[in-house]
């Protein structure tokens, strides 16, 4: 296999990678957003916030858990796109040097 069908793979893996972890950030808001209301329902309520408005008792962890894992994943996914494209750009780089010395241009 060649750089740069490594490299779009790589593309490609973060993509799916970047999907599935946004879908669970939005899966996991939903949740939060779900037993917040309930929760500001029942008027179950710790420390104010700024305006004096209580807390409802389930906004504590709200970015808990896999919440926090999605977040990561999605970061890396991210880093990980950008460092498999700089690579593919290389890659076509080097390709069409390698051509053109190949066939006597030395003109861009």
């Amino acid at each position: 296999m060649s750089a740069l069908g490594i490299s779009l793979g790589g593309l490609q893996g973060a993509s799916v990678r970047f999907e599935k972890a946004a879908q669970r950030v939005v899966a996991n808001g939903a949740a939060q957003s779900e037993s917040l209301g309930a929760a500001a329902g029942r008027g179950s309520a710790n420390a104010p916030l700024q305006g004096g408005a209580p807390v409802p008792a389930g906004a504590q962890g709200l970015l808990a858990g896999d919440t926090t894992a999605a977040l990561v994943e999605l970061k890396q996914s991210e880093l990980d796109f950008k460092v498999n494209a700089r690579v593919a750009g290389r890659v076509s780089d080097l390709y069409k040097e390698t051509l053109d010395l190949l066939g006597g241009r030395r003109d861009r």
